[in-house]
């Protein structure tokens, strides 16, 4: 179905009803569709006001990357922690609710995954790039560790912290591409076992080696 401009919320009648899990709040991540980060914001304000409070795991990490995108920290902080109520002990699994249904609900554990990676991360992978970009982490945490992305046959490892971040090559497979980090400081080579380090509110891309252009950020 295709709607002229994008806005999804507009002319919508959720608002009378309870929708059972995210839908259009897809729409911006992970399906990347270009819109207004105002359509974006409306879009999450509708939504978080008639998704089921028990909806099903997965739901609330995509909540939280999409309050990342429109820099309302506050409300990701509380959609991120949501992610916790389907984790069940002795093994960590996630149900698909939080009362049960479902176990070891691969769709939950993905979801809380992602918000990790793509939203407190700060990654976006694009054909030509991997851009990255850490928001604030959540309250009372004071660093992030990502270790072990591959990319274009590199191993990578980013830091974050609450006053820079970094990005250090762990290991290359053979025939690996090389690569460079682009943003408003220029061009960087990702050399094997170096870190390069970055202020924390710095955009910037991995790109193939030479490919930065003028491309220095997202």
């Amino acid at each position: 179905v295709f709607v002229p401009g994008g806005n999804f919320s507009k002319g919508s009648t959720h608002d009378q009803h309870t929708v059972k899990q995210a839908d259009v709040v897809l729409m911006g991540f992970p399906y990347d569709m270009k819109m207004k980060p105002s359509v974006r914001k409306n879009d999450l304000m509708i939504y978080a006001n008639v998704t089921d409070p028990v909806s099903v795991a997965m739901t609330w990490g995509m909540f939280a990357v999409g309050w990342l995108e429109v820099t309302e920290y506050d409300r990701a902080d509380k959609a991120f922690r949501r992610g916790y109520a389907n984790i069940k002990p002795p093994f960590a699994v996630w149900t698909e609710t939080p009362s049960g249904g479902t176990v070891n609900f691969i769709t939950g554990a993905g979801g809380f995954l992602q918000s990790v990676v793509f939203g407190y991360g700060g990654l976006r992978l694009r054909e030509d790039r991997l851009a990255v970009h850490p928001p604030p982490l959540p309250s009372g945490t004071t660093n992030l560790t990502l270790n072990g992305l591959h990319y274009r046959g590199n191993k990578l490892k980013l830091e974050i912290s609450s006053t820079r971040w970094s990005i250090r090559v762990l290991k290359r497979q053979a025939g690996a591409t090389d690569l460079d980090l682009c943003d408003l400081n220029g061009v960087r080579t990702l050399k094997f076992g170096n870190t390069v380090e970055n202020g924390r509110n710095v955009a910037a891309s991995i790109r193939p080696n030479g490919m930065c252009g003028t491309h220095t950020a997202r």
